[in-house]
């Protein structure tokens, strides 16, 4: 069971550390990045932005960070694709944090969640038309 429960689908805006980047996570915690939002709205296939309503959703993210206890007992990697159900985490939007070389990185589109909040490890499929 996590120390921190993020079931309620929040959001945070950015957390309120604009002078600050995360060096590292406490608990179960990873940082992920919505891989289907840009500049706070849902991105179409078609390029559309529209205001993410849909509260029942699958969400995709890019995981960027992961807590010591995540990477000694958990399955989840920095660079692995992940989904997971759109009311869980707390969204931060722009945030940044310490990479393992020492860079700071800023993601536009944040998520924080717990491992166990995960559905599933994705793996991108190439398209058809690029063979």
């Amino acid at each position: 069971m996590s120390d921190i429960n993020l079931d309620n689908g929040s959001v945070s805006g950015n957390l309120g550390i604009e002078d600050y980047a995360i060096k590292e996570l406490y608990s179960d915690f990873i940082l992920c990045e919505m891989l289907d939002m840009k500049q706070g709205f849902k991105v179409t296939k078609s390029g559309l932005k529209i205001p993410d309503t849909q509260v029942k959703a699958w969400r995709k993210a890019k995981v960027h960070l992961v807590s010591p206890i995540a990477q000694k007992y958990g399955n989840t990697k920095v660079g692995d694709f992940v989904t997971f159900p759109n009311d869980r985490g707390l969204q931060v939007g722009r945030v940044q944090y310490v990479n393992e070389t020492g860079d700071v990185v800023t993601l536009e589109n944040g998520v924080m969640l717990n491992e166990q909040r995960l559905g599933a490890k994705l793996v991108e499929l190439e398209d058809a038309d690029d063979e």
